[in-house]
């Protein structure tokens, strides 16, 4: 997307600029945002700013707001690393002495001051960064047996696990979300790429990864921990499912921020909203039911806002995401086909044996699914291929669906094995053995 197209704003709290497509413009003005001036004087004391002092501004907070204690952590023999998205992994090992710890400055709470510590810092000032040095020394002291994440992506935590590789404990990283950023990071980022044991969704994952030499020591294709437990969640609770009880699930994929992911590729946004305008489209001609699958919980005006930008002659509702109950899962369940972009979701469905349509109107060479054929529909592609193409998946048995396909479903995210269940033996063998 071109610059013409987009705004640089300043955040509420004066700590950041971020660049939004030019629509949001006003809604992000609207809820305490700056205007980012365009003098070139101002714009230069703008980014020396950004790049130097509101680090220190960030620091202070962080001092400020957090509880110093006078002590070494307690042991423990499990940690999850990343305060962030812990709530799977910690389903499976409420019965495990565990512990979290925060890696993000503005999550960490506590703040632990020893002799060891200290004296870890000292030793270490140069060979990493003041924060990775705590971390790790936090770390060693309380010796687990495992860390665990489920923010595979997290750069910390690869560069924490390199410099542990020798240590007797264990680092694995659980796949979260699909990672096709993985194809164009530069190669300056993929050499920081450092996973011991990667559980990932299947061997298409493990395909990119070993393209790019990321320097990833195990594989473990293991499907997804969200759809695993979702599938328990909703047989724990007895939640009855009508497999098709709306025809179609479209999964809300806002991203109103031309800087973050995929904003190299050209007209992104609008591609986003190309999907759900012919989605409902459709809908209103074939008098198809559909459930809009939001992102954010507690439905956040700025996906509403998003999509009105698209959705201006339709009427539509987005259901928020309720975390606790898996409810893109279970509106997944509920549903014919799911339709999306480059949703996680979308492979995630084949867990839940539902089909799915990827709509990559983009055509980028970046924005990959794991297979082909009838599950994709390209560059190009109108509202009449469109209509086409999603008639003919809903008139299509599963089986029917599957065997149309240019890979078995396996590749795309496999679904031997129960997830959930594999993901806790691994961890419950790892810390009886050491």
């Amino acid at each position: 997307m071109g610059k013409r197209q987009t705004v640089e704003l300043i955040t509420p709290s004066f700590d950041s600029k971020i660049r939004v497509v030019s629509y949001m413009e006003k809604y992000y003005l609207e809820n305490g945002y700056y205007k980012f001036s365009k003098n070139k004087i101002i714009k230069i004391f703008y980014n020396i700013y950004f790049s130097y002092f509101s680090r220190i501004i960030k620091l202070i907070k962080i001092l400020k707001n957090s509880k110093f204690i006078f002590a070494n952590p307690l042991k423990k023999d499990l940690l999850i690393y990343d305060c962030e998205n812990t709530r799977l992994i910690e389903s499976l090992i409420d019965d495990i002495n565990y512990g979290i710890i925060s890696v993000r400055l503005e999550k960490i709470k506590n703040i632990y001051i020893s002799k060891k510590i200290f004296l870890y810092l000292i030793k270490n000032l140069f060979k990493a960064s003041i924060k990775q040095n705590y971390i790790v020394s936090i770390i060693k002291i309380i010796n687990p047996k495992l860390v665990i994440t489920n923010v595979d992506n997290s750069d910390d935590f690869h560069i924490t696990s390199k410099i542990l590789k020798n240590s007797n404990i264990k680092f694995i990283a659980v796949q979260c979300a699909h990672r096709t950023d993985t194809i164009w990071k530069k190669t300056k980022e993929i050499k920081k790429i450092f996973i011991p044991e990667y559980f990932c969704f299947s061997d298409f994952d493990k395909k990119i990864h070993q393209e790019r030499n990321c320097n990833i020591k195990k594989y473990s294709p293991s499907g997804s921990l969200g759809a695993s437990l979702a599938l328990q969640y909703v047989k724990s609770k007895k939640i009855e499912i009508n497999p098709t009880e709306f025809d179609i699930c479209l999964i809300s994929e806002p991203m109103p921020h031309a800087n973050g992911d995929y904003g190299h590729v050209e007209n992104f946004q609008e591609k986003l909203g190309k999907i759900a305008e012919y989605t409902y489209r459709l809908a209103k001609e074939k008098n198809l039911k559909v459930i809009f699958s939001g992102k954010s919980a507690n439905n956040i005006p700025e996906e509403n806002y998003f999509y009105k930008h698209y959705l201006k002659e339709y009427n539509f509702t987005i259901s928020p995401q309720k975390i606790g109950e898996y409810s893109t899962y279970v509106n997944m369940m509920k549903s014919k086909i799911i339709i999306g972009h480059v949703s996680t979701s979308l492979r995630e469905a084949f867990v839940l044996k539902k089909k799915v349509l990827s709509c990559n109107f983009t055509g980028h060479k970046d924005v990959k699914f794991p297979s082909e054929g009838i599950c994709t529909i390209k560059k190009n592609s109108d509202y009449e291929d469109f209509k086409e193409r999603v008639l003919l998946i809903l008139n299509m048995s599963y089986n029917e669906y599957t065997n149309s396909l240019s890979t078995e479903v396996n590749h795309i995210i496999d679904t031997r094995i129960k997830t959930s269940d594999f993901i806790r033996e691994q961890v419950i063998k790892i810390i009886n053995l050491n």
